[in-house]
């Protein structure tokens, strides 16, 4: 083998019902540079193994995403020494 395998999924966190994945790989039809400066996560029904929706979140300098958290109205990133709040703006119910 003269490369390591390739890491797919960085972090999972389960809320509520869903599996938020951020994922180190690259949609088909995203352009080349689209993950350039940002992470995709990935939202997935975790009872009915169903994808629901993708989001994105900017990489702030050179640091590793090192905690996520989520609650019913924000989601939190720990990078490096900073603790940044994104306000959720698709909250999924159950019944979707």
């Amino acid at each position: 083998m003269d490369k390591p395998p390739l890491k797919m999924n960085i972090m999972q966190v389960a809320y509520n019902g869903y599996l938020y994945n951020d994922s180190n790989s690259q949609a088909k039809l995203d352009p080349h540079d689209s993950r350039k400066d940002k992470r995709i996560i990935d939202v997935y029904h975790y009872l009915t193994n169903q994808y629901v929706y993708s989001f994105t979140i900017p990489e702030e300098g050179k640091e590793n995403i090192r905690e996520i958290w989520i609650t019913s109205k924000y989601f939190y990133v720990l990078q490096d020494n900073l603790l940044i709040k994104y306000k959720r703006m698709h909250t999924p119910s159950i019944d979707e």
